[in-house]
């Protein structure tokens, strides 16, 4: 990136001194001054600052479409620092994040008015690089290079270098399920608590994947799996997703995620999925 750009409401780049985009959202005064009108419109400006990238946006007042814009066009320069820079009314205020997933979590948290209206499940692509580096998913990065080594041979011991790596409990194996598009689980880590007592997940095993209390929620799950299954790549990413556990509690889950595929000598087809939390909360 070597100037500084704006994504507008529908999620496209502009150029920072674009006189359409300037004509566009009506205004009148020198192209220097765009950016400052573009952010009080809802649009969100991205510039280079020395050895980070600034982001600046108006609260309430960038949409979904501009946030998914600004993230994919930082996931391309996989920064290591992001200042975010926010105007309420006017007033601004200032956060460091480090990856791409902790702005998204902040942008989100601060679009809670019109017309930003945010998805239940949100997965946002990030690169290799951002994902060994976050303190909380860095533990992955073996498995990462073992795919990487192998081609994504899966080894005989695949549950052991899980172990190895302390991911045991945060993993899920599905395979398909014959001819079909389904995907059953082969094997369901302990370690997801919030949504069940460990020794749930043992009665999960040659269950479709996605066969969830929440079913919106289990069907988006077995809806990315599968895809990074039938891609034949890796797939990290930043998951933000709130969904049923039970009868009347409604938790918010954001954790980093891996998707690999592994295939065997004999043709099988697998999908490893580690998920590492971020954060969690109850919404009721």
């Amino acid at each position: 990136m070597l100037g500084g750009i704006l994504v507008d409401e529908k999620g496209r780049i502009w150029p920072e001194s674009a006189s359409e985009l300037g004509r566009r959202i009506g205004h009148r005064g020198s192209f220097l001054d765009l950016p400052a009108h573009a952010v009080r419109r809802g649009l969100i400006h991205i510039v280079p600052k020395g050895n980070k990238i600034r982001v600046s946006l108006c609260a309430g007042r960038f949409s979904f479409s501009a946030l998914a814009g600004t993230l994919h066009a930082l996931h391309e320069e996989a920064p290591r620092r992001i200042l975010l820079a926010v105007l309420s009314g006017e007033e601004w205020s200032y956060a460091i994040c480090s990856n791409v997933a902790e702005l998204a979590a902040r942008a989100e948290d601060i679009a809670n008015e019109k017309p930003f209206r945010r998805r239940p499940w949100l997965a946002i692509e990030i690169s290799n690089q951002t994902f060994v580096n976050s303190p909380t998913s860095n533990r992955a990065a073996p498995l990462l290079r073992l795919w990487q080594e192998t081609r994504g041979r899966m080894p005989e011991n695949l549950l052991g270098h899980l172990r190895e790596a302390g991911l045991l409990a945060r993993s899920v194996v599905a395979r398909p399920h014959g001819a079909s598009s389904r995907l059953v689980i082969e094997y369901f880590g302990c370690g997801f608590t919030a949504m069940m007592k460990p020794c749930k997940s043992l009665l999960l095993v040659g269950r479709d994947l996605g066969d969830d209390y929440d079913q919106g929620y289990g069907g988006w799950v077995a809806e990315t799996y599968a895809r990074a299954l039938s891609e034949r790549r890796l797939r990290l990413a930043f998951i933000d997703a709130t969904f049923q556990v039970s009868e009347g509690r409604t938790i918010r889950a954001r954790y980093d995620r891996a998707l690999i595929p592994w295939s065997r000598k004999s043709g099988e087809l697998f999908v490893l999925g580690i998920s590492i939390n971020r954060s969690l909360s109850v919404v009721s």
